[in-house]
């Protein structure tokens, strides 16, 4: 498995995670729902369904207004892209 920092695909997510924590900051519904639908796609293209949950349960609880709720969300996004169990997914985009 290649280093994180040579990884291009998980570094964008780890950046559409830090955007949907500022968006998140900020209230900026319209940034949320692109990012999100932008992290979802980045990795339901190699079927890591786990992880495309959270993103749905964070998007969630963002519309339902518990925005703590929504940061626990991040937290766990974070983490889960992070373990490198979860990682077996490849995010290679050729």
């Amino acid at each position: 498995m290649s280093d994180l920092k040579d990884d291009l695909p998980m570094q964008e997510a780890f950046r559409l995670i830090q955007s949907l924590e500022e968006s998140l900051d900020c209230r900026d519904d319209l940034l949320l729902e692109r990012n999100a639908l932008q992290l979802k796609r980045l990795v339901l293209l190699d079927r890591s369904q786990e992880v495309a949950d959270e993103i749905f349960r964070f998007q969630l609880s963002f519309r339902r207004g518990d925005h703590e709720k929504a940061r626990q969300h991040l937290e766990t996004l974070s983490e889960l892209l992070a373990h490198p169990k979860v990682r077996g997914f490849d995010l290679q985009m050729n």
